[in-house]
């Protein structure tokens, strides 16, 4: 999967801002954001990754990392290494995992500071089931996990085939993968490493976010939702209607990119690379009430959003 370099990131909200209560009367229940507004626009040089945690979003821009405080709108360095080449990034246990051409770097968000390099080389990380996730190369390898408690590496071995991209969480690791003549996920038990199941079906090989109790897959023609308890897909929202006759697939436009949180579904669509919108859909029906924002498009992925904001 390329990872194009991004020039901006952009932060949308609910109408009633980011990181709200409920209003009054909703009983404490989340509902998610009614609509969504660009609060904000980042013009960074050239990031590579994003991520949230926190209570904050995370860039890298290839020989740093920023922090993003979503209260004050602001950047600021919290590492910075002239030779580095610093890429895909996650938070999780407290800390972030960066994407290193030398492998993995452990870092403490709130001091910059290097607590453990990590000899593996990495790509799409996803923190979740207790543990980091990877793939060691893009397009296919083996599935690593890394212990947060002891930064202990364990590979395992993956069906051959074409990986898009993973995530972790609901009970175990998603990859989606494209086996000829089928396409679909791996459902993987994160306490073995075993592909317990393999789920086929449309638009499933692209980009996969997991969250409101379901796993969201996109190929960027349309987005499905798939039921972690029975590993079916339960309702597919279309993207892009009628889809492209030639050109690229519409994911390498931008469009498929997931965020899943309670409440709400964010997904891009772009039916070419000039121009991408932002959807929401929701959880419960698997459907878009249509384009809440216009963005420029980009072929990067969308990280997992706070209950009330995406970025």
């Amino acid at each position: 999967m390329a990872c194009a370099v991004v020039t901006s990131a952009v932060l949308m909200a609910a109408a009633a801002g980011c990181g709200t209560q409920p209003p009054p009367g909703a009983g404490g229940a989340h509902r998610g954001p009614a609509r969504a507004v660009v609060t904000a626009t980042f013009r960074l040089p050239g990031i590579l990754g994003l991520a949230t945690g926190g209570g904050e979003a995370w860039v890298t821009t290839g020989n740093a990392v920023l922090r993003v405080d979503p209260r004050t709108d602001r950047a600021s360095q919290v590492l910075a290494d002239p030779g580095a080449s610093l890429t895909g990034l996650a938070f999780g246990a407290g800390n972030l995992w960066v994407e290193d051409a030398a492998g993995l770097l452990r870092v403490d968000p709130v001091t910059g500071r290097i607590m453990a390099r990590i000899g593996v080389h990495a790509s799409l990380l996803s923190f979740g089931e207790g543990a980091l996730w990877a793939l060691t190369y893009i397009g296919g390898g083996s599935l690593v996990r890394i212990d947060p408690a002891t930064n202990a590496v364990r590979a395992f071995p993956l069906p051959a085939g074409k990986t898009w991209d993973l995530a972790a969480g609901a009970g175990a690791v998603w990859i989606s993968v494209a086996m000829p003549p089928s396409v679909g996920l791996l459902r993987v038990d994160p306490a073995t490493g075993r592909v317990v199941a393999r789920i086929s079906g449309d638009h499933l090989f692209g980009q996969v976010a997991v969250g409101d109790g379901a796993v969201w897959a996109s190929d960027g023609a349309a987005v499905a939702r798939i039921s972690p308890r029975t590993d079916r897909v339960t309702a597919t929202a279309p993207l892009l209607s009628p889809l492209p006759a030639s050109g690229p697939s519409p994911i390498l436009n931008g469009s498929g990119l997931l965020a899943a949180a309670p409440g709400v579904v964010w997904v891009t669509r772009a039916g070419n690379a000039h121009h991408a919108s932002v959807l929401r859909i929701d959880p419960r029906t698997g459907r878009s009430p249509g384009q809440v924002c216009g963005l420029a498009a980009s072929r990067r992925r969308l990280p997992r959003p706070a209950p009330r904001c995406g970025w």
